[in-house]
């Protein structure tokens, strides 16, 4: 058994947030902790360069988080004493060459970090009941022509509000922002989350309406007396009108 966990508590850090620091999902970190997963090196080597542990206390092959398994030595050094004469010298070998490799090479050049967002793993609705919020969510790097002040994205599953938003594209939301009449939002009514244009008619009703007629079923029509309840979690701001519009009656 490894001791990512004993680690994780000693820094009073939950799994979401561990996970996060590290840009993987909380249900893959989970699995990692309970060995259902094995994580790959470089996460082994990044969770101990960050925190100034040993890889060999990660993994569980000593109690001591600044000492490692081997007399001293890390696993690298104690699996190349292991080796005859002729396993040395092929290591030796590879060693040298690469150091000849990397000297000759140019310089890389150091690239800015790419800006990340907050992406939920689920599908987010589009006429269809999902959840947005929870600890099911990744850092994903932000694409070069989603909008930059959007603070999370999530998936579109369904097609009622085509040819805005299409399955399978990543709806950008902004939170608080302010919605105008048929501004695209993402709702959560009574538990359904929906991606839909916002709109109260005189009487006070509220249309939670698509823009695709053919998926007009998917609506939503809630009165004034209506027990549910509606919570907006923002405005989505790469919802753009096609240059043909889809004014009120397009999908009602």
């Amino acid at each position: 058994m490894n001791n990512l966990k004993a680690l994780r508590e000693s820094l009073d850090l939950k799994q979401s947030e561990f996970a996060a620091i590290f840009g993987i999902p909380q249900t893959t970190y989970s699995n990692y902790e309970t060995g259902v997963r094995e994580p790959k090196t470089q996460f082994w080597i990044d969770v101990a360069d960050r925190y100034g542990v040993t890889v060999d206390y990660l993994l569980g092959m000593t109690d001591d988080p600044h000492g490692t398994a081997h007399g001293g030595k890390t696993a690298l050094e104690a699996s190349y004493d292991a080796l005859d004469a002729h396993g040395k010298r092929l290591v030796d070998l590879v060693i040298d060459a690469e150091l000849e490799r990397m000297a000759a090479a140019p310089a890389p050049s150091v690239d800015e970090p790419r800006p990340m967002i907050l992406h939920y793993i689920i599908p987010a609705a589009a006429g269809w009941v999902n959840p947005v919020e929870g600890e099911d969510f990744e850092m994903i790097p932000l694409p070069d022509d989603a909008p930059t002040d959007a603070d999370f994205c999530i998936t579109v599953s369904g097609n009622s509000m085509e040819p805005r938003l299409h399955a399978g594209d990543l709806a950008y939301v902004k939170r608080g922002a302010p919605l105008g009449d048929y501004d695209v939002g993402v709702f959560n009514v009574s538990g359904d989350v929906l991606i839909k244009r916002w709109h109260i008619d005189r009487r006070g009703v509220l249309h939670l309406t698509g823009t695709n007629p053919a998926e007009a079923g998917a609506n939503r029509i809630i009165p004034v007396s209506s027990q549910d309840s509606v919570v907006c979690f923002g405005k989505v701001i790469n919802a753009k009108k096609p240059p043909q519009g889809d004014g009120p009656t397009a999908a009602w």
